[in-house]
């Protein structure tokens, strides 16, 4: 089986411009997933998104890419199981 591994580093971005630049990136990152042909979906994971240990970094990231809409593109973050 396959392993892809891809790291990226983000500067928070400010301008309209940049906040396009990076959403790009990230459904560019997300279609590239599905050649992989892997259980995970999604470029950030529900666990990663619910952020169990409670990093105060992680949620400053997690909270910005929801404000920009990031996490809501297809493929980038997996949505929240819904409740019956």
């Amino acid at each position: 089986m396959a392993t892809a591994w891809n790291l990226d580093y983000f500067r928070n971005p400010e301008s309209d411009d940049e906040i396009q630049q990076l959403c790009a990136l990230g459904l560019g990152h997300a279609g590239s997933i599905l050649h992989f042909k892997h259980l995970r979906q999604y470029t950030y994971s529900r666990n990663w998104l619910d952020n169990p240990h409670k990093s105060p970094v992680r949620q400053c990231w997690i909270d910005r890419f929801d404000e920009i809409g990031y996490l809501d593109q297809a493929g980038v973050g997996e949505p929240a199981a819904l409740m019956s």
